[in-house]
């Protein structure tokens, strides 16, 4: 079955692996292109989130593998916190380095595909590890610079403080962590589509996926 008849044929299985570097628009996209598609929407960074999170709230040093690995094996996301936190973030980078923490999220990622009809899964190693079989994989960018404006913009908007500069070197921290991690990597699978968005608007991103779609 092509690609077209996955997508458009509401009553079929649709999986979707949409990757990419922090603030390059795969939020805003994946929800566009979920609801355009009828499909769940899933950011798998929300469970390395909340074990950042839970890290946090059970003072664990993110230095004492072994504890934080423990965590990770009976992960539980909790909606009533807010995990859009740049230093849960940040954590959250930091702990996804390690092997078996990515290894027991995954199981967990892995089990929520499975069990829904058509899903689109956002994150960093979906298309690579997670659904390396998705009928269709996403791989969204754009530069730091552009990247910064938007977290910026979107903090600012949330009513908290932050400044350009320092959200920029985290950004480029946190890409530098990504892809040089040993434990999958950040990049985008061989058949993956790859769009750059550093100028392109929500709706022209959403415009050349869907027409990439319709060609398959």
């Amino acid at each position: 079955m092509n690609l077209k008849t996955k997508a458009f044929d509401f009553s079929q299985n649709f999986v979707v692996a949409l990757d990419g570097p922090a603030a390059s628009g795969k939020g805003t996209i994946g929800l566009m292109l979920a609801e355009k598609f009828f499909l769940k929407y899933f950011q798998s960074s929300i469970v390395y989130r909340q074990l950042a999170f839970d890290c946090i709230n059970q003072k664990v040093d993110i230095t004492d593998i072994n504890k934080v690995i423990s965590l990770s094996e009976e992960i539980r996301i909790l909606d009533k916190f807010d995990l859009a936190d740049e230093n849960i973030g940040s954590i959250a980078s930091q702990i996804a380095v390690i092997a078996e923490v990515r290894e027991n999220l995954n199981k967990h990622l892995i089990r929520l595909i499975n069990a829904t009809h058509r899903i689109l899964m956002e994150g960093r190693d979906i298309g690579t590890i997670v659904a390396p079989n998705a009928d269709f994989k996403i791989f969204m960018t754009a530069s730091p610079e552009v990247r910064a404006k938007r977290r910026y913009k979107q903090l600012q908007a949330a009513g908290k403080e932050c400044i350009l500069d320092e959200i920029l070197q985290q950004i480029i921290l946190r890409d530098k962590r990504d892809k040089e991690r040993a434990v999958a990597p950040l990049l985008p699978a061989s058949d993956a589509l790859v769009i750059d968005t550093s100028n392109l608007s929500p709706i022209s991103v959403v415009e050349e996926i869907t027409k990439f779609i319709q060609k398959e």
